[in-house]
């Protein structure tokens, strides 16, 4: 028999009036930071944009795009807590059938994440 996993949600009283309100997509300032520090990337407000250090001392520029998003989710999949994040996501996407889709757009994906690293408490 194969075994079904749900996503849990640890405040979800929290969860649900802070997505009550959150239609908008725009990224805030505190959005960026709050991803950066999950990711351990620096972010830069005065200069706008988001760094890494690679190979050699190189810095690496994150503009949050789909490339971005999937660095992202192996970093919460290492972590355990994709499906929390999940969770956050399908409330964000109002429960509709097409959050793949959704997600896909990488506005809606960190939206869905800061929202997330806010309401869990992650950063």
């Amino acid at each position: 028999m194969e075994k079904v996993y749900r996503a849990t949600v640890r405040k979800p009283i929290a969860l649900v009036a802070a997505l009550s309100h959150r239609k908008d997509i725009a990224m805030t300032k505190e959005d960026k930071k709050r991803i950066s520090e999950y990711m351990k990337w620096t972010y830069e407000p005065d200069r706008h944009c988001i760094v890494s250090e690679g190979e050699n001392h190189r810095r690496i520029a994150h503009n949050l795009d789909l490339n971005d998003a999937g660095l992202c989710v192996k970093e919460m999949q290492k972590l355990g807590e994709y499906r929390e994040f999940w969770s956050v996501a399908f409330r964000l996407n109002d429960g509709r059938e097409d959050i793949f889709a959704w997600l896909f757009n990488a506005e809606n994906f960190f939206a869905a994440m800061s929202q997330w690293l806010k309401v869990e408490g992650n950063v």
